[in-house]
């Protein structure tokens, strides 16, 4: 899952090139994708992509009282 989401970003990727990108069964990297997604890192996208969820992926900013 660490490497699948060191892999991602904010531009859409295809599934297929991912799974051979990174040599993974494709059953594996969907398990991994939907544990992403379930926990709000990652959104699906049209077409069998997949994205960082852009809220998700920005740096939290202190905030001071």
């Amino acid at each position: 899952r660490s490497s699948v989401l060191e892999r991602l970003n904010t531009v859409a990727l295809d599934v297929d090139a991912l799974a051979t990108e990174l040599d993974a069964p494709i059953g594996l990297l969907q398990s991994a994708l939907l544990e992403l997604e379930l926990a709000g890192k990652l959104i699906r996208q049209p077409g069998n992509k997949v994205a960082l969820n852009a809220e998700e992926s920005e740096p939290q900013q202190a905030v001071l009282v």
